[in-house]
C-alpha cells in the first residue's frame, strides 16, 4: 500500500502532511487500530532514517494516533468456560510428541 504511494520518493521527500492525508484515507478503509499500526511503522522507519543520518529529523513525530474504541469486556458462558478449561488441560498435559485427548 505505502510502497505504491511513496514509490518514487526519497524518504527525505515524504512530508507529515502527506502521511496525515494517507492516514485519513486509510481510516475510511480499515479500522483505526490498523491505521495506528501502520503509522507506528512509518514513524519507526523515520526514526531509523534519523539514526542512520538519512534525514535530519522525524517529521511524523507530531502526528497523533487515531482514537480506538476500548473493547467491550465479555464474560464467558458456562459452556465456553468448560471448553476453554478442557483445552487448557489438554495443552498442559500433552507434549509435542504424544497426546491422548480421550
Amino acid at each position: 500500500m505505502y510502497r505504491s504511494i511513496f514509490r518514487n520518493k526519497k524518504i527525505s521527500e515524504i512530508t507529515a502532511q502527506e502521511v496525515e492525508r494517507l492516514t485519513a484515507y486509510r481510516a475510511r478503509q480499515v479500522k483505526p487500530a490498523t491505521v495506528n499500526r501502520e503509522l507506528a511503522l512509518l514513524k519507526h522507519m523515520f526514526a531509523k532514517a534519523v539514526e542512520w543520518g538519512d534525514v535530519s529529523s522525524n517529521p511524523l513525530g507530531g502526528i497523533r494516533p487515531l482514537k480506538v474504541d476500548k473493547p467491550v469486556e465479555r464474560v464467558l458462558e458456562l459452556d465456553e468456560e468448560h471448553r476453554l478449561l478442557a483445552a487448557w488441560q489438554l495443552v498442559t498435559t500433552c507434549d509435542q510428541f504424544s497426546c491422548d485427548p480421550h
